[in-house]
């Protein structure tokens, strides 16, 4: 996550470019693995055809993979905008594009969601914390490393005057 400060505005961008590169490669070598057998190949005839059908197979699953991916990786956005008195989160991704305001005396609170990988290593996510109760993720994205995290939690919490809650842990 990175924090850009300019003309007022306090921004948290969330580029998950490297969710976009893998789920990609994951999409683009699916398609060839199901492109190969329906003639891209050309010895294509060598194999039976129960040999082409799991190849496509394989195919199939690697491109569903790669969407799966990116589908689930979109860009987020957090804008804390004092003159305007705002709260703007965007998102944007192949599911298309979503947006939530609330003015600026709703966000009661921002913090750091600690929850485990599938390794069981601690993973982080910033949350802000609305009026009436709801934990909104900044980005859908878990990242590793408290001291980024905590960071730009503080970082945002400057910018919208709002207290420091506890750190809360979410078992995903």
């Amino acid at each position: 996550m990175r924090v850009v400060d300019r003309d007022g505005i306090v921004a948290v961008q969330d580029s998950p470019g490297l969710h976009w590169i893998l789920g990609l490669l994951f999409l683009v070598v699916g398609a060839l693995c199901i492109a190969g057998p329906l003639g891209l190949f050309h010895n294509r005839d060598s194999l039976g055809w129960l040999g082409r059908s799991l190849f496509m197979l394989m195919g199939a699953v690697g491109a569903i993979t790669g969407l799966w991916v990116l589908c689930g990786s979109p860009r987020s956005t957090l804008e804390v905008d004092r003159r305007r008195d705002r709260v703007r989160l965007r998102r944007r991704g192949l599911r298309g594009r979503q947006t939530w305001t609330w003015p600026i005396r709703e966000i009661t609170g921002v913090r750091v969601v600690e929850s485990k990988d599938s390794d069981g290593d601690p993973v982080f996510r910033l949350e802000v914390v609305t009026g009436d109760g709801a934990a909104v993720p900044v980005s859908v994205l878990w990242t590793h490393g408290r001291e980024p995290a905590e960071a730009t939690a503080t970082r945002l919490r400057e910018a919208l005057g709002a207290p420091r809650p506890p750190t809360a842990r979410n078992e995903r």
